[in-house]
């Protein structure tokens, strides 16, 4: 059996488990859908004009569990997570992704006012058509928040975050610094905004040579993603991100949502842009 096989077992050994904890305190199940339409005008992470590659994804996310009431302040809750992605042209992005992810929450008082802290982690697998982007997936991290008034809530957090690939081009890690505000204009109506600082490595493309990149690259690896002569560069980067979005809501249950996000990567001489517009009808009930 091979380690990815003996990690899949282990996660889904835990999930049953802890799902078994989670059933006999007070709790309900969670049952969370969403489809999105997603444009990225600079897919390939390029920082010449001529390189930058865009493309339109479909993205579709299913998470199934259940949370549960350990105390009056302290939530658990648990899901088995599936994600899919398809992309216009560039199928080698193309993904499926098998998960799990597990929370503590604890509030400190009662009711919506008071702050909390959500402890988080998470793992699965990514199984890419192109198979070199393939591999494992975890995820940590901590956030604490408060709602400062009726309408208007704050949180921060941080999360680290490991990439698996079947090649080291692709197998990277990042810590991620983030905060968010929201904002309830109506009953219906939420506006949120957000900034993250993002330190790790990424994998940019780009049409050699490139003797700049070469120079700061873990790695690197001539791919036919895009269908030219690239070559995927893995080096360590900081990536400054804004987003904004917008959600409204349809039922108790229903919303629709449009984000924009601005990023802005950079590492040394090198620097790129992605603008990012994601649009989702979203179902938690």
């Amino acid at each position: 059996m091979s380690p990815t096989s003996v990690s899949c077992w282990r996660t889904c050994l835990a999930g049953l488990l802890l799902l078994s904890i989670v059933d006999r305190a007070r709790g309900d199940w969670i049952r969370d859908i969403r489809g999105e339409v997603s444009y990225n005008d600079n897919l390939s992470n390029s920082d010449r004009s001529p390189d930058r590659e865009s493309d339109f994804s479909f993205d579709g996310h299913v998470a199934f569990g259940r949370f549960g009431e350990l105390t009056d302040d302290l939530r658990f809750s648990i899901t088995a997570d599936l994600d899919a992605r398809a992309f216009a042209h560039y199928e080698d992005f193309n993904s499926i992704t098998i998960g799990s992810t597990a929370a503590l929450r604890y509030r400190f008082g009662l009711g919506a006012m008071a702050p909390f802290v959500r402890v988080e982690a998470g793992g699965g697998y990514a199984a890419f058509k192109q198979s070199l982007q393939s591999g494992g997936r975890f995820h940590t991290g901590l956030a604490v928040g408060k709602r400062l008034t009726e309408r208007f809530a704050i949180d921060a957090s941080y999360f680290y975050e490991d990439i698996g690939g079947e090649v080291r081009v692709f197998d990277r890690f990042s810590h991620a610094f983030a905060l968010s505000g929201s904002f309830d204009l109506t009953d219906k109506t939420q506006l949120s905004a957000e900034y993250e600082l993002r330190s790790g490595e990424v994998v940019s493309y780009a049409v050699p040579p490139r003797p700049d990149i070469v120079a700061l690259a873990n790695d690197q690896r001539l791919v036919g993603t895009f269908g030219g002569p690239y070559v995927a560069y893995n080096f360590d980067a900081i990536t400054n991100t804004l987003s904004f979005g917008v959600s409204q809501a349809l039922t108790q249950w229903v919303s629709v949502n449009a984000r924009y996000e601005w990023h802005y990567t950079t590492r040394s001489n090198i620097s790129y842009m992605n603008n990012v517009l994601r649009l989702s009808i979203h179902a938690a009930f």
